[in-house]
């Protein structure tokens, strides 16, 4: 198994989301997680100001795995793990200089080090993020239209409203970073959290099934998630 070891500029971007399959059923909504590997997790990665050398080394690597065979690599997370390099590219910088950017994709593979996602402990989301916090409603409704033009609606489900927040959580350390990045993954977009509204101050159910987490730099981090409310026991 080849390890890529070039460290990516500050900042790197890893996008979370899980593998889930939702059926709705009367009253309430069946998640499952889907296949060995229960996250999409793709990092944005820079290397910039490389020389000629350099970079030729990196795009090597990543051309004689032509996306398919899988690397090690250890995230500024400090997770090893296996990955793939879905796309990558370079721009000439100056005469001698040159930009490495690449997309990579976590990946699961038997007998190897795999990303380790503990199993749900805690049930309330606790940390604040910052505000303003934003959030949307929208009906749930179904529409039948007619041959005059007219058209009906009526609610659906006993979720009749979707309620979304899209919350940041700014300059946070490395180990808040980790208590919120591995809370979400804990919960895999597959069981529901406790947390509160922060207008209402009402306790409600919902479910994170994307998210983002930005190394900054050193100790800095952001991190930026959509909450979904549920309405189920």
């Amino acid at each position: 198994m080849a390890t890529f070891t070039y460290v990516p500029d500050r900042p790197a971007t890893e996008t979370s989301a899980p593998r889930v399959d939702v059926a709705l059923l009367a009253n309430y909504e069946q998640r499952n997680i889907r296949g060995i590997n229960p996250f999409r997790d793709n990092w944005d990665l820079s290397f910039s100001v490389r020389s000629t050398a350099d970079a030729e080394a990196i795009l090597n690597f990543f051309s004689a795995r032509n996306g398919i065979e899988a690397f090690e690599w250890t995230t500024p997370f400090g997770e090893t793990g296996q990955f793939v390099a879905l796309d990558w590219r370079a721009s000439l910088d100056s005469c001698n200089l040159r930009t490495v950017s690449a997309k990579f994709e976590l990946t699961y593979l038997p007998d190897q080090t795999n990303v380790v996602t503990p199993s749900p402990s805690a049930t309330t989301f606790t940390w604040i993020p910052d505000f303003v916090a934003d959030f949307e409603r929208k009906s749930n409704t179904k529409q039948a239209v007619f041959g005059d033009g007219y058209s009906q609606r009526i609610a659906f489900g006993i979720n009749q409203q979707n309620e979304q927040w899209s919350l940041e959580f700014k300059n946070r350390t490395n180990t808040e970073r980790d208590e919120i990045r591995g809370f979400l993954r804990q919960m895999r977009g597959q069981s529901v959290f406790s947390w509160t509204n922060p207008i209402t101050s009402v306790v409600n159910k919902f479910i994170c099934n994307e998210w983002t987490t930005t190394f900054d730099n050193h100790n800095n981090n952001t991190i930026s998630a959509t909450f979904q409310r549920r309405f189920e026991p």
